[in-house]
C-alpha cells in the first residue's frame, strides 16, 4: 500500500530522533563503569526493548560492550 508524503516525513523524523537517541545512549554507556551501564542493559531489555538494548551493545566499542556484557550474570541475555 502506498503511504502519503506526509506519513513518510514523520516516519523518517521518527526514525532519525530514534538514531540520536541510541546515539546518545551508546556515547553514555560507552563512558560509564560497566558495573553501573550493565544494569541500565538489563532494564531495556527486561522492559520489552530487547531491541534497543542489542542495538546499542552493538553500536558500543567491543571491550566496553564485552564488559557490560560480563557484568550482566546472566548468560540468556548476555
Amino acid at each position: 500500500a502506498k503511504t502519503s508524503p506526509e506519513a513518510d516525513r514523520v516516519r523518517a523524523e521518527a526514525e532519525l530522533a530514534e538514531k540520536k537517541n541510541i546515539d546518545r545512549m551508546v556515547a553514555l554507556t560507552d563512558a560509564m563503569a560497566p558495573e553501573t551501564a550493565a544494569p541500565i542493559i538489563r532494564q531495556m531489555a527486561d522492559g520489552g526493548r530487547m531491541d534497543t538494548a542489542a542495538r546499542v551493545l552493538a553500536q558500543m566499542k567491543d571491550r566496553q560492550a564485552a564488559r557490560v556484557l560480563g557484568e550482566l550474570n546472566d548468560a540468556a541475555l548476555a
